[in-house]
């Protein structure tokens, strides 16, 4: 995606920065289902850059059938990745070449279709309703939006507002500094980029993510819980912001090639700092570091937490358990 949308260099590099980040590196590990719904996210919004480069029917096919197991698999994941790629169609459509545009986002939204078709059904079967899902059903309280929250019936009652939801959101948003690759530099080199060049519409794209993402997720409890109820952040990361990974990664490998060209000799002023080579290098060198410091912190906690479970897993695998009372502990 980032060879598509800029160079080669820039893509290796936000290869390095997507696959070594912490939270890729440890949800990738898990059962969850964050870093397999990042997959199809990442393959929808490859192949929308294609479909808007090339003539090719089979782009915005493929882009829409990524999109269409994506949201099968997390629906609101799904919209709130695919938003900014929504109002960016609308403004082509709004364009001069409306009857181009439309005949791609056309082929897009009818391979959708089947599995918007295939939730319905799945949610019909399971719940008797077209629109409910089977969590809603379980759980009337755990939904989308603000008011009285509950996780399972048996759980006890939170009061989720816009005071809670920031709270969250701020606790959130600044994890991200420790999960990202590189840490907080990644987000330094970001705001570099964007103070000292003008992005194009690929950087405005991928910016839109940011808004998306976290205005989306603050409107539904889960970071709530993740942040506030579970105490999670410092052991799972900011799972519900696993797609935050993407333009983290991508401008901050463009904000690295920026500034080393920046650094680079011109023949009105000599090499600012050192040489080319020394100074991506250092650069390198100190992100790798920081990051390196990041992830071994990550690494620990993660994986006390799991040997914690893990020795009560072997504990029940020992003993009969058939007529018991098991307590576990809080997470």
């Amino acid at each position: 995606l980032a060879r598509e949308m800029y160079d080669k260099k820039t893509a290796l590099l936000a290869a390095a920065f997507c696959l070594f980040a912490p939270l890729f590196l440890i949800q990738s590990g898990t059962f969850l289902p964050y870093a397999s719904s990042f997959l199809f996210n990442l393959l929808f919004a490859l192949f929308f850059v294609k479909s808007l480069k090339g003539d090719s029917k089979i782009y915005p096919i493929v882009a829409g059938l990524a999109l269409g197991v994506g949201a099968f698999s997390r629906p609101l994941t799904t919209l709130l990745f695919a938003l900014p790629f929504i109002a960016y169609s609308l403004y082509l459509v709004s364009g001069q070449e409306v009857a181009k545009y439309i005949k791609k986002f056309g082929l897009l939204v009818v391979a959708v279709l089947p599995f918007l078709a295939l939730i319905a059904a799945y949610n019909y079967y399971m719940t008797g309703s077209p629109t409910q899902f089977p969590f809603v059903a379980y759980e009337p309280l755990d939904r989308f939006g603000f008011g009285i929250k509950r996780m399972a019936p048996f759980a006890p009652t939170y009061v989720y507002n816009i005071s809670a939801a920031l709270t969250s959101s701020r606790a959130t948003v600044l994890s991200l500094t420790e999960w990202a690759f590189g840490g907080f530099l990644s987000l330094a080199i970001i705001l570099f980029y964007f103070i000292s060049f003008r992005p194009n519409k690929y950087d405005l794209l991928l910016l839109g993510l940011f808004p998306s993402i976290i205005v989306g997720e603050a409107l539904h409890w889960g970071q709530y819980n993740l942040s506030e109820i579970w105490k999670a952040l410092d052991y799972l990361g900011p799972i519900y912001h696993f797609d935050l990974l993407l333009p983290l990664s991508l401008l901050a490998s463009r904000g690295l090639v920026s500034l080393l060209h920046t650094l680079q000799p011109r023949p009105d002023r000599e090499a600012i700092w050192l040489s080319p080579r020394v100074n991506m290098v250092a650069l390198v060198v100190i992100l790798l570091g920081t990051n390196a410091l990041y992830l071994s912190q990550k690494i620990d906690l993660n994986y006390q937490y799991t040997q914690k479970f893990r020795d009560i897993a072997q504990t029940l695998k020992e003993k009969d358990t058939s007529n018991s009372i098991i307590f576990l502990p809080t997470p």
